[in-house]
């Protein structure tokens, strides 16, 4: 079953947890700017104004466990090897990452010319603590996935 958002930036809201937040892939902001807020560090491959610090997702300059949070919105269908990326957000989360990838064409005729399909979502998760849903707005149609870090 389709879980219905008015923005994917609700799938976001849906699981952030009380404390720090690092947002990587942030471009322009959009997933802030529909919560009306900003992550504690904004992390992206080009200068935008949100922009704290440029890095790539697959080396991020971070030590482990250094937020609580990570949200990874309609990134990792654009790099190079996702699965290593989502893993590098793993690494510096305490808690969770939060994501959303999209997956290709939606009902309004709006084509995502990046996304992925759930297979390949499926082969992301493998072994990772994580659940996906199918999720959609009225424009955008897509999984939004949690992953949560094991506890030793």
């Amino acid at each position: 079953m389709r879980l219905r958002l008015g923005s994917r930036a609700d799938w976001v809201a849906m699981h952030l947890v009380e404390g720090t937040i690092l947002d990587v892939g942030v471009r322009d902001g959009y997933v802030w700017k529909k919560l009306k807020r900003r992550p504690d560090v904004a992390v992206d491959i080009e200068k935008w104004p949100l922009v704290d610090v440029l890095a790539d997702i697959h080396h991020l300059p971070f030590r482990d466990n250094s937020f609580t949070q990570v949200v990874c919105t309609e990134v990792l269908e654009h790099v190079e090897d996702p699965r290593r990326g989502l893993l590098e957000c793993l690494r510096v989360a305490k808690d969770r990452v939060i994501v959303t990838v999209p997956k290709g064409r939606h009902e309004s005729g709006y084509a995502q010319e990046y996304f992925l399909k759930e297979d390949e979502v499926r082969e992301l998760l493998r072994g990772l603590n994580c659940f996906y849903r199918h999720a959609e707005t009225h424009y955008w149609r897509g999984y939004g996935i949690v992953c949560r870090k094991r506890r030793s």
